[in-house]
């Protein structure tokens, strides 16, 4: 029941969404992506409108390489959101949508790897779990490559969490330890080593 209470309250803000706020300049999209990562955590429900906006914005602007970018960055914020309420449908495109148009980048990004532990989740969910550990490898290895060492270690948790189902504690606790090694500057990911 709070499933579909969390899915209809993102809805009806995802609704209110329609059309980004008139005081918002396209110049703002960045503010609205910074607004929607930090709305991420707490309220999935606001971040995916303000994600919405920050879209609609997008599509009214002229077609170029940072336009291509900055919407693979919102559908993934989007994607995030759908995830966590729990509208895995919602979130599937979304993710297709933004891995094809960072295809045309030949380049590996953090925003490349953000979208594979997404798609990760996704397919945990949908009991795809090879796949899902191949994504999340994907995406450890962009963030090692990247130099994004708390992305990288929260990799390697999700990598931990599949052998951790898969009742394999040894091989959980050698990427749990892998993890804590890498990144110690976040309490909360100190918790699952």
């Amino acid at each position: 029941m709070a499933a579909a209470l969390m899915i209809a309250t993102g809805s009806a803000h995802a609704r209110g969404a329609d059309a980004p706020p008139a005081t918002v300049a396209p110049s703002d999209v960045p503010a609205l992506v910074a607004k929607a990562k930090l709305q991420m955590s707490g309220e999935p429900a606001a971040a995916l409108a303000t994600a919405t906006s920050a879209e609609r914005m997008l599509q009214a602007q002229k077609a170029d390489l940072q336009r291509v970018r900055s919407l693979a960055e919102v559908q993934w914020l989007k994607a995030e959101a759908y995830l966590r309420l729990n509208a895995d449908a919602d979130a599937e495109p979304m993710i297709a949508q933004a891995l094809g148009a960072l295809r045309s980048e030949h380049r590996e990004t953090k925003l490349h790897g953000d979208l594979l532990i997404s798609r990760g989740q996704l397919e945990v969910r949908q009991a795809k779990v090879p796949a899902a550990l191949a994504d999340f490898q994907q995406a450890h290895n962009i963030f090692r490559a990247v130099g994004e060492t708390r992305s990288q270690a929260i990799a390697l948790q999700y990598i931990a969490s599949l052998y951790r189902e898969a009742d394999d504690a040894a091989t959980a606790m050698k990427y749990d330890n892998q993890s804590a090694e890498i990144y110690k500057g976040d309490p909360r990911l100190e918790i699952y080593s």
